[in-house]
């Protein structure tokens, strides 16, 4: 991230071919290999192919970009009829607002951020669509994750069995009401990514049939797998070079826990809990905080040409939000629909979905002792000490409060309190200037207890002291950096255009005021980090 003591960015609302912003080569570059993934993909899943439904031809519609996949413009307004009312049976949407509902409580965590369980549904996701090719015959968005007896513990689903034991029980609990397992899996992750802050709000399909077992076995990509081996795996899932450098972004909030027990809840960028963009910029880069774990195969598609211009875009904090929030929504909705066979079924129930959290801001000391849904862990380093949201309370090593790592004494980089936004009307204006400070403790004090001994005629027969030493931590100041104010012009333009008083482009800045400065106060030895906040309107 660029501006990690400020924001990460202003994302706007717009259409794959028209992103916000694009200017010059990057943007043109960016538009062109959209229209070429479209021409691309004029092969569809052969049951959409052949679907002539409504809701098919607008899924048709939002995959050849004509529409939009995702609906983040729109906020939630519907209310759904109490449960077993005819008010609720009359529509069919209604019980997915119910068990959308039961899904928010376990993804959203204490702190705003998005939980390991709405990791995890990502993942399922995923993994449940994507067992499928042109020539497997069965497979794909099928539910056989929750069904099936022993697909969950195959070894490129270990990790999985938490969250697949949760919707099986919630599905338990609504399958009575003509909840399906496969469309249970594939709410979940389309839930999951809007709960995280600043995910799209994918558009959402119901209806599909569930499978009977289990999935294919080998049509899941493995993270030691080459470039060349990914995207000929996705191409024979109807599925870009384009679209597959959108999905694989999803990483964005993902954990690692089994490709290296050694690391086991380390990130795979240093907002795990944000859908943000950090993702593309830090996966190439060299010197990205060594906190950060790096599969193989997503090293290998940042570098590669065909997904190297995706990684490069999408990992510019102003433009790359949007473009990639809206090309993301529209590959996953082809890789939800793969191998489902009546697509003429299906209902859109987009309007039960949580609005998206377009601005956001991690606070400090959000998650108390009181509240189980988050959980503090420390390790003998400081340096390693981390917090996450964690639906079941369990303690897992991440990142701290501010969503970074925290720094050892000779870290470098920027470690603050970061603000998302967007904004509809763009605003050019001159920035403050913010300081960031990061802190750190160590030493110890001794306390005495004196113990007696007393005999029955009241004679001191014994006496001595005890001391226990404990650790505390006094100020030792580490690295402070400074963000340099930026003069620019002062214009409101159009939602979705950049231009200046003469039709001329202008780079966006975001409009910066200090903000109040926030002091993380945590018991023995564990880091105290003191921020001076900024907020972008």
């Amino acid at each position: 991230m660029k501006f990690t003591t400020t924001a990460l960015s202003a994302m706007l609302s717009a259409s794959a071919m028209a992103y916000p912003g694009m200017g010059g080569d990057a943007g043109a570059f960016h538009k062109r290999m959209a229209e070429v993934s479209t021409k691309e993909k004029r092969t569809l899943p052969p049951s959409l192919d052949s679907a002539t439904s409504q809701v098919a031809q607008d899924i048709k519609d939002c995959l050849s970009t004509a529409t939009s996949c995702e609906a983040s413009d729109t906020p939630k307004t519907y209310v759904a009829p109490a449960l077993g009312t005819t008010e609720c049976a009359a529509d069919q949407c209604c019980i997915w607002d119910h068990v959308t509902s039961d899904l928010v409580a376990i993804f959203k965590g204490c702190d705003g951020q998005c939980t390991e369980a709405a990791r995890q549904s990502i993942r399922l996701g995923f993994h449940d669509a994507g067992a499928w090719s042109l020539a497997s015959g069965f497979g794909g968005a099928d539910g056989s994750m929750l069904i099936s007896g022993d697909e969950k513990d195959r070894p490129e689903n270990n990790g999985l069995q938490e969250i697949i034991a949760t919707l099986q029980t919630m599905w338990g609990k609504y399958k009575g009401n003509g909840v399906g397992a496969a469309d249970l899996v594939q709410h979940a992750a389309v839930v999951a990514t809007v709960v995280c802050p600043l995910g799209p709000r994918t558009r959402a399909f119901v209806g599909r049939k569930d499978g009977d077992g289990s999935s294919p076995n080998g049509l899941l990509p493995d993270v030691h797998s080459d470039a060349d081996t990914i995207i000929n795996l996705f191409a024979d899932k109807t599925i870009s070079a384009f679209d597959l450098a959108a999905l694989v972004g999803a990483h964005s909030t993902s954990e690692q826990d089994i490709v290296d027990a050694n690391f086991a809840g380390a990130p795979q960028d240093s907002t795990p809990g944000v859908w943000d963009v950090a993702f593309y910029s830090e996966t190439p880069d060299q010197n990205a905080s060594s906190a950060i774990f790096k599969l193989p195969s997503d090293q290998a598609l940042a570098a590669d040409p065909r997904t190297k211009p995706s990684f490069d875009f999408f990992g510019q904090d102003v433009n790359g939000q949007a473009a990639w929030n809206d090309d993301f929504a529209r590959a996953y909705v082809r890789l939800s629909l793969l191998g489902v066979p009546n697509i003429d079924d299906l209902v859109e129930c987009t309007k039960v979905l949580p609005s998206q959290i377009g601005s956001f801001v991690i606070a400090p000391n959000s998650c108390n002792a009181g509240n189980n849904t988050s959980s503090v862990s420390s390790s003998a380093s400081p340096s390693s000490t981390a917090s996450s949201s964690s639906a079941s309370g369990s303690i897992r090593p991440s990142s701290s409060a501010s969503g970074a790592p925290y720094p050892s004494s000779n870290a470098t980089g920027i470690y603050s309190h970061p603000t998302y936004t967007t904004s509809s009307t763009q605003y050019y204006s001159t920035s403050a200037k913010t300081t960031s400070y990061v802190t750190k403790y160590t030493t110890s004090t001794k306390t005495a207890t004196k113990t007696h001994t007393i005999s029955d005629n009241g004679s001191v027969t014994k006496s001595y002291e005890a001391y226990t030493t404990t650790t505390v931590c006094p100020i030792v100041p580490s690295r402070v950096l400074t963000y340099q104010p930026t003069v620019t012009i002062t214009k409101s333009v159009p939602k979705g255009f950049f231009a200046g008083p003469n039709g001329e482009s202008y780079v966006y800045k975001p409009v910066i005021t200090a903000g109040p400065s926030y002091s993380l106060t945590y018991e023995s030895c564990k880091p105290k980090t003191v921020y001076t906040t900024v907020t972008v309107y």
